[in-house]
């Protein structure tokens, strides 16, 4: 419902998707990592290949670091507004 509510309004095509696309890149980016993290915890736990190096574990720290990023960019745009609105 809510896309084609969006379909009303004065966003043009490009904008939308490309808008899109960066807003569902980190979940899906997050879920596929989780995934891969929880198949190499099973896998070291039930005893079966899989390992602890740095090429498994890069997704992991890849997606902390991205969401630490991320977390502290829009907390700065978000006490930047509050402070242009007067609002603490």
């Amino acid at each position: 419902l809510s896309n084609y509510l969006y379909g009303l309004t004065s966003v043009d095509l490009g904008s939308y998707v490309l808008g899109s696309w960066l807003g569902m890149f980190p979940g899906t980016f997050a879920y596929v990592s989780a995934g891969n993290v929880s198949k190499s915890v099973l896998e070291q736990t039930s005893g079966g290949a899989g390992g602890g190096d740095l090429p498994s574990l890069a997704p992991l720290i890849f997606g902390v670091g991205g969401t630490l990023l991320a977390t502290t960019f829009i907390s700065r745009i978000v006490m930047k507004t509050l402070k242009e609105l007067d609002i603490e």
